[in-house]
């Protein structure tokens, strides 16, 4: 998890290192590294899932509207989806039942995962993003980075305000 768990910035770092101290010295936690396999492939395949349920859920209601009505980041976002191609959420749905097996076996050994739940720390807004729509891919995947597992493989998940301990 190690190589992972570096991709978020040093201050998300920092902080959870000091919450695992804390629930370590209070409750008596013993912890251990996990390494989850294929967490990279997770990553995609949850884009793959995602993108193409959301385009298949909102088809009836995105064809009776004008482009013009959509934001353009909406679009983009929308247009990448719409690339995905049956086969690829297949292989998505495969690389999710693996990754549901790679869980069960660190939860054999482990009752729970911690992790930051996002990379970053909020970033500034555009000062068009009111108008125009927010179109960050980049700071976007830092925010939503660690929650994927709990949503790609439906496990049950908490997130825990944790500050500067």
């Amino acid at each position: 998890m190690e190589r992972w768990f570096n991709d978020s910035s040093e201050d998300i770092r920092t902080c959870c290192d000091k919450a695992l101290q804390t629930l370590r010295a209070q409750y008596g936690w013993e912890t251990l590294d996990v390494t989850v396999p294929e967490i990279e492939e997770m990553r995609l395949a949850h884009y793959v899932t995602i993108g193409s349920e959301c385009t298949a859920s909102l088809a009836k209601y995105l064809d009776k509207l004008k482009r013009s009505e959509i934001g353009w980041d909406v679009r983009v976002a929308l247009g990448v989806y719409g690339s995905f191609s049956s086969r690829a959420y297949l292989n998505s749905q495969r690389l999710r039942n693996r990754q549901m097996f790679f869980h069960k076996e660190i939860f054999k050994t482990a009752d729970v995962i911690v992790s930051p739940m996002t990379g970053v720390t909020a970033y500034t807004l555009q000062d068009d993003a009111l108008s125009s729509g927010e179109l960050d891919y980049i700071n976007g995947a830092a925010l939503i980075r660690y929650s994927i597992a709990g949503n790609f493989l439906g496990l049950p998940a908490i997130t825990v305000m944790v500050t500067d301990i």
